[in-house]
């Protein structure tokens, strides 16, 4: 039961993006899991939704690897001060800045990170996985026919985006 405790605890730390990430992967790695062991055959059609699936679950896994899985991010400066002297030396060398003589400091605005809002990720987590779940159904148990094609084509597009949204997003605490 104390294990049951801690697993619990460390869950309510995790971020819900993250949390998010961590279901893609379980449902991911589960179709990997059926793939490689189904004796089933494979076709041009069944091994694009095979490709969907491996490539998220290497974008996931490589978000988890990276140092912003757990971690919240850290807040960018709003402000720069004055650009490096290489930086500036050569825009005034090429007439871009005009030169002062004097080591005037200048201040220039930088772009803030982007936040999202939890309702916009679980929007796109829903989105993800509700596209995901009828995917793979219909590699596991269907026939892939140019009728569904196109719409086997729509569901890998919405589910790539939607991991590639959840790994980009900057987190917040």
């Amino acid at each position: 039961m104390k294990i049951w405790r801690s697993i619990r605890g460390a869950w309510k730390k995790i971020c819900l993006i993250d949390k998010l990430l961590l279901l893609f992967m379980l449902i991911l790695i589960t179709q990997s899991a059926y793939t490689l062991f189904a004796a089933r055959n494979f076709s041009q059609e069944t091994n694009t939704v095979d490709v969907i699936v491996r490539t998220s679950a290497a974008a996931i896994f490589g978000y988890f690897l990276s140092g912003n899985f757990v971690k919240p991010s850290s807040s960018v400066p709003e402000k720069m001060e004055q650009d490096p002297p290489e930086i500036r030396d050569s825009a005034q060398a090429q007439g871009q800045v005009p030169s002062t003589g004097s080591e005037e400091k200048r201040t220039e605005t930088t772009f803030s990170p982007v936040y999202y809002t939890k309702m916009q990720v679980i929007i796109v987590a829903a989105i993800g996985i509700f596209s995901l779940i009828p995917l793979l159904i219909v590699r596991n148990f269907a026939e892939i026919t140019p009728e569904t094609a196109a719409t086997v084509s729509q569901f890998r597009d919405f589910v790539s985006a939607s991991v590639g949204f959840l790994v980009g997003c900057k987190k917040h605490e």
